[in-house]
């Protein structure tokens, strides 16, 4: 009996440990808004510089059809092959396994589909 309460509360702290969560917040409250619309069908264009200090950035796809987004390919580099495909309604974070992206952003669509871009 002795063996089982010293278990018992041996296991209990462990569980409460479980139950506690990771708040994360952004290292900058100041937001940079890239949103825009596409200028020209399947032609890359930039929407956010290359910046080392970017806490992280959210792209979503407001148009009707498919955009493809790009990082640190630079414009010559960017291709509809190498790039993330964003669905309508879709949305794109710069964030990956806890790391920042910080490279320069592309995208390309259909001509006058809206996205909304922004980084922080």
């Amino acid at each position: 009996m002795k063996a089982i309460l010293v278990a018992a509360l041996l296991i209990a702290p462990l569980a409460a440990q479980a139950q506690q969560y990771v708040r994360t917040t952004p290292a900058s409250t100041t937001t940079t808004d890239a949103s825009g619309t596409i200028s020209a069908t399947n032609t890359f264009q930039k929407v956010l510089s290359s910046n080392v200090t970017r806490s992280g950035c959210t792209i979503q796809n407001n148009g009707s059809h498919n955009m493809f987004v790009t990082e640190n390919r630079g414009l010559s580099g960017s291709s509809l092959t190498n790039s993330t495909i964003l669905a309508p309604g879709g949305i794109y974070h710069c964030e990956v396994g806890g790391m920042v992206l910080t490279g320069e952003i592309d995208i390309t669509g259909t001509a006058a589909d809206a996205f909304y871009a922004t980084q922080y």
